[in-house]
């Protein structure tokens, strides 16, 4: 699913215990999220060419809650 420059990406991948989203934006990862159990966890990547990431914060949280509505809808994977 693509929200502008963001793309959410779902799927149980066999180096991983459970369902993840990968998130990117123009095609560099930004975040990754896991659902373990009951519990969901992030991980950030750091910006490939710069110090840090820059976005709108309303973008941002938006592309963060579909993630977690979409993982929420499936269940934990193990």
């Amino acid at each position: 699913m693509k929200i502008g420059n963001f793309e959410i990406l779902l799927s149980s991948r066999p180096d991983k215990e459970y369902l993840v989203a990968e998130i990117t934006f123009d095609n560099m990862y930004w975040v990754e999220i896991s659902h373990e159990e009951e519990e969901m966890k992030i991980h950030f990547y750091p910006h490939p060419n710069l110090t840090s990431w820059e976005f709108k914060l309303d973008e941002a949280l938006e592309v963060l809650a579909e993630a977690k509505k979409k993982m929420l809808a499936l269940g934990p994977k193990n």
